[in-house]
This record gives structure tokens, C-alpha cells and sequence, in this order.
């Protein structure tokens, strides 16, 4: 996946994940940014770094190295809203792209 990601060199990278209503972003280039656009749509919390267990092999800190903008979203559960508010979140995430891209 790491090469892959490398090979579309992308703007951001986002990877999914189960569950806890947060976004954690890596170090590179618009990361935090992006990552605050997502967490402020959605209602879930911004956190600088993982501290709630010891992770071996982590994707998003891997992107650093490709200096490649990532966040992981721990989605929340299964709420009525949980789809809507992560739509609307993506939604924010391209037009801060959008927006960059225009600077």
C-alpha cells in the first residue's frame, strides 16, 4: 500500500478506521490542516498523536517518509449520522484542497 501510495503521489491520503470519533494526522504537508477540516465537519476530536495503545507499523506516520499529507479518521459508531457527517467531512477536506490549489 506504502508504494502504491507512492506511485499516485497524492494530495492527502485518508484511511478509515473503527472506531472513536477522531482524526489523527501525520507531519507532511497540509496534514493538520486538512485533518482539522474533517474533524471540525464531522464533530469528531483533533489529536496530535496516538497515546491510547502501543501500534507497530503505522500507515499514516509511514507517509511521512514519502512526504505524503495523511490523517487516519476513527469513524464513530453506528449513530444516524455517521455517514452524513463523514460525507460532509470529505466535502470539507476537497474544498480545502480546492482552496490550496487556487493559492
Amino acid at each position: 500500500l506504502h508504494d502504491y501510495i507512492d506511485t499516485l503521489a497524492p494530495v492527502v491520503a485518508i484511511s478509515l478506521h473503527c472506531y472513536g470519533a477522531l482524526v489523527e494526522p501525520n507531519e507532511s504537508g497540509q496534514a493538520v490542516q486538512l485533518a482539522a477540516a474533517y474533524a471540525k465537519a464531522a464533530g469528531y476530536k483533533l489529536i496530535a498523536e496516538w497515546r491510547y495503545y502501543e501500534i507497530t507499523g503505522e500507515l499514516n506516520e509511514s507517509l511521512n517518509d514519502l512526504d505524503t499529507a495523511s490523517f487516519d479518521v476513527e469513524l464513530r459508531d453506528g449513530a444516524s449520522d455517521t455517514f452524513e457527517k463523514n460525507l460532509a467531512a470529505l466535502k470539507a477536506v476537497l474544498k480545502a484542497v480546492a482552496e490550496a490549489g487556487a493559492d
